[in-house]
C-alpha cells in the first residue's frame, strides 16, 4: 500500500524531475483518471450499430484531442468504419492503458504561482 498525494497522485520514487530554490517538479501517476474507452465509444455510437463511421470518428477524435486518421489507419477491416474492439485497442495503443503519467509542480512563493496560472 502507499499514501497518495492529494488523495489521487502516486508519486514516483527518486529525485525530482526539476528543482530550483523555489520550485520542484515531481513525476506521478494520476490514479483517479482511468479512461474507459468502451464508454467513449458507446456515447459516440449514436445509431447503436456497434461501429463508428467516418463522421462519428471525426467528432470523437476532436472530443478526445487526437487525429481521426489514427483510428482509420489502424482499422483492419475498413477505412470507412471501425468496431468497438478496434477502437479500444487503438486507443490503448496510442493513448495508453492505465493511469496517466503527470508532472506536479510545487511552488514556494505565491506570486510566482499566480504568474504561472495567469500565463496559462
Amino acid at each position: 500500500e502507499f499514501l497518495l498525494f492529494c488523495g489521487r497522485y502516486k508519486l514516483h520514487i527518486g529525485p525530482p524531475e526539476h528543482r530550483s530554490q523555489t520550485t520542484m517538479v515531481l513525476r506521478a501517476q494520476d490514479l483517479s483518471e482511468q479512461t474507459d474507452y468502451s464508454v467513449i465509444f458507446d456515447k459516440a455510437d449514436k445509431d447503436k450499430n456497434g461501429n463508428l463511421n467516418r463522421k462519428q470518428l471525426i467528432a470523437i477524435a476532436a472530443s478526445i484531442g487526437v487525429d481521426p486518421g489514427m483510428f482509420l489507419k489502424g482499422s483492419e477491416k475498413s477505412d470507412e468504419s471501425i468496431s468497438e474492439g478496434e477502437f479500444v485497442s487503438i486507443c490503448k495503443r496510442h493513448l495508453g492503458d492505465g493511469p496517466p503519467e503527470v508532472v506536479i509542480k510545487l511552488m514556494q512563493k505565491k506570486d510566482q504561482w499566480e504568474r504561472e496560472c495567469n500565463a496559462r
